[in-house]
């Protein structure tokens, strides 16, 4: 039987996703954001990227009744930590109301019957994200602060996280084509490495019944 997983993220998962989709064939059906049809969502930067968490739950208030998938490959926060139109002004989402966020995401999620699989954010480059982009900042102090911050909130809630930024970071440079996005190679990287770990928790047939 096909298991179906549909994946929420910002462009770092729009880039690996064709890789995943390969990776998780023919065992899984792979359907992202976008591919389904939804009403445009105030906030959200377009179709396919899934943008801040507020647009994230949005968007799930509006799909959730018309998604097959039963499983949820989920990311937020890029999106949240930016800061416009200088460094010093606050993040886009603060980080009180990236939790509000992440909690009432977590009960309709669970509400929907569906299981959800956490992502944590890649790293931010400080100086090259700077160097590339001019609209607005990040940095990865906020990165990791809300990497810090979902994954106990996930943890609290049991739920299955995959720690994307701490594997990023730790792979062999370069790693950017530009401010934040990847190159191939470790777009494919960290398809495999997401292809991994959902294969595992699906194997783990006792947590999956459980949920």
């Amino acid at each position: 039987m096909t298991n179906e997983l549909f994946i929420l993220g910002d462009s770092i998962s729009i880039h690996y996703t064709p890789y995943l989709r390969a990776f998780l064939s023919p065992e899984w059906k792979v359907v992202r954001k976008g591919e389904i049809a939804a009403p445009e969502i105030p906030g959200e930067v377009d179709k396919e990227n899934g943008t801040d968490s507020g647009v994230v739950l949005r968007y799930l208030q509006t799909i959730l009744p018309r998604m097959d998938a039963k499983v949820i490959l989920l990311n937020a926060g890029l999106h949240d930590v930016k800061r416009l139109p200088t460094d010093n002004d606050p993040c886009q989402v603060s980080l009180q109301q990236y939790k509000r966020y992440l909690h009432e995401i977590i009960d309709l999620i669970s509400a929907a019957g569906k299981m959800m699989i956490w992502v944590t954010t890649t790293p931010v480059d400080d100086e090259r994200h700077r160097q590339f982009e001019k609209g607005f900042f990040r940095f990865d102090q906020d990165v990791l602060q809300y990497n810090r911050a979902s994954s106990e909130i996930m943890r609290k809630h049991g739920i299955r996280i995959i720690d994307l930024g701490s594997f990023t970071k730790k792979l062999e440079t370069p790693l950017y084509i530009d401010h934040v996005h990847f190159t191939e190679r470790i777009r494919v990287l960290q398809a495999a490495f997401l292809a991994g770990s959902i294969n595992m928790f699906s194997a783990m047939k006792e947590d999956w019944d459980s949920k």
